[in-house]
């Protein structure tokens, strides 16, 4: 039946798009248990971003090989094994790379979902068949952090992973007598698939280097020294590589509008994220919420968004959408500065309110900036501009994440030692004898920590909607033969 083979394709991509989130709120149990300090928990994020960054490309060269469906089947295969190993790993290091292994599968699925769906539904259903995966990709964040906090409640983490093994296997058993998994028979050219693959090990190298360069004393230590080195010259290869086989186009980049809206949408896209991330473990950490009130939290921004955003996508006018961005930008610009001011004593109430706030940015953040980033290229160019935007977003998020456990845990140590070094003798004994004395204080330094960083995002997102304003207005003045 078609309905059968429609929902498991649907429940294929939306369970591995809800891997991409559903963590976010368990970090501090994941990392309990593997025996890693809290403030180096992003890799449990970032892994899974690195693998996605050579997916999407991968997929598509893949695709050229293989038929879909046998893209697709490989995709659901290697994340149900990898899911599987997830929840089985004792030590962080196999973690890291089982949940690597998720995201390089995880971007197969996404690839092929929107062909597999219109040849299952057919083409004159193909507007429906689109709809299908965007919602399963679209739907996948806003339910992961609640479901990642009621599992985690009532499981355990580990069952966050086993989860997608029965959902997987059904998928499959469902979709593998209807799927032909042909080969193609033109010659395949292996040249673009070594040249990804040096990309994925230079992306793989740099992530390394950042997760664990505190870590080990950064520069200091002959494991970061040989990651930047081998990171580098993978790079520098990749881009020789690239420029014969073509699989990222950097000359759009050249473009003024298309790198300041994709700058802004990237670097966006990667403080939002990063600030999903570390905002749950503050709550858990210093507000004593509980795993479900910080799912909860989080989930707020994301409903609210997944609601709104069809709707300003079908009513507002492509022509509104300069001012739309702005308004988005100056919204998140708000919804950081009040989390800037959070105190150790701020009421659930101003949290939520921040957090619709971010909701109200979120419906009107995306497709109005990536819409500006492509208006001024040529048709034949916007394919290419898609997956660039696509790459560096994804690439920005994992950045972004890293730097911001980086920066938060330097700020809590600067926090501590400007509080201790106005401290006399006595006070810092009694301090060492009252624990909970010391644990207030530096849930305190934390909190400062988080509201400094929050103050430098604000500022980002305010100047953001001003340089969209002036880019926009040098446009519109340019003559007509330079448009």
């Amino acid at each position: 039946m078609k309905v059968l083979s429609v929902f498991a394709i649907y429940l294929v991509l939306f369970s591995q798009m809800l891997d991409t989130s559903v963590a976010n709120v368990a970090l501090i149990n994941i990392a309990a248990d593997l025996a890693l300090d809290t403030f180096y928990a992003s890799l449990i994020m970032t892994s899974i971003g690195t693998g996605l960054v050579i997916s999407f490309p991968l997929g598509n060269l893949l695709t050229r090989k293989l038929a879909n469906n046998a893209v697709f089947i490989l995709g659901a295969l290697i994340f149900l094994v990898s899911s599987l190993l997830c929840g089985l790993a004792n030590d962080v290091y196999s973690f890291i790379l089982f949940r690597f292994m998720q995201g390089l599968s995880a971007g197969m699925a996404v690839v092929t979902s929107f062909s597999l769906m219109t040849v299952t539904l057919g083409k004159e259903r193909q507007a429906l068949a689109i709809a299908l995966c965007t919602s399963a990709i679209s739907l996948a964040p806003v339910f992961g952090p609640f479901v990642g906090a009621y599992i985690t409640d009532m499981l355990g983490w580990r069952w966050l992973f086993f989860i997608n093994v029965p959902l997987i296997t059904i998928s499959l058993l469902i979709l593998l007598p209807k799927l032909e998994t042909t080969l193609s028979k033109d010659k395949f050219d292996y040249g673009p698939l070594i040249t990804l693959s040096i990309f994925g090990l230079s992306i793989a190298a740099f992530q390394y280097c950042l997760d664990f360069g505190e870590k080990y004393g950064w520069f200091t230590d002959l494991r970061i020294q040989g990651g930047c080195l081998l990171g580098v010259l993978f790079l520098a290869f990749f881009l020789l590589s690239n420029q014969r086989w073509m699989l990222v186009d950097f000359s759009l980049l050249r473009n003024a509008q298309f790198r300041t809206s994709t700058f802004i949408l990237c670097i966006g896209n990667g403080v939002i994220f990063s600030s999903i991330v570390i905002l749950p473990i503050w709550l858990r950490m210093d507000k004593s919420y509980t795993i479900l009130q910080a799912g909860m939290i989080l989930s707020i921004s994301s409903v609210i968004a997944a609601i709104l955003s069809p709707l300003i996508g079908r009513h507002v006018k492509t022509q509104y959408y300069v001012w739309i961005s702005c308004l988005s930008l100056l919204l998140m610009a708000i919804s950081f500065y009040m989390m800037s001011q959070f105190k150790l004593n701020t009421s659930e109430t101003t949290i939520v309110i921040s957090r619709i706030i971010a909701g109200l940015s979120l419906a009107t953040f995306t497709a109005p900036l990536l819409s500006l980033s492509l208006e001024k290229l040529e048709q034949s160019e916007v394919t290419s501009a898609n997956s660039l935007s696509l790459i560096l977003r994804i690439f920005s998020a994992n950045l972004f994440t890293s730097l911001s456990f980086i920066f938060y845990k330097k700020l809590t140590l600067q926090n501590e030692g400007e509080y201790i070094s106005k401290l006399d003798r006595l006070t810092l004994v009694y301090m060492q004898d009252t624990n909970n004395q010391v644990y207030h204080s530096f849930s305190i330094f934390r909190t400062n920590a988080l509201a400094e960083m929050f103050l430098y995002v604000a500022l980002f997102f305010l100047l953001s909607s001003v340089a969209i304003t002036v880019l926009r207005r040098q446009q519109s003045e340019l003559p007509a033969s330079a448009k």
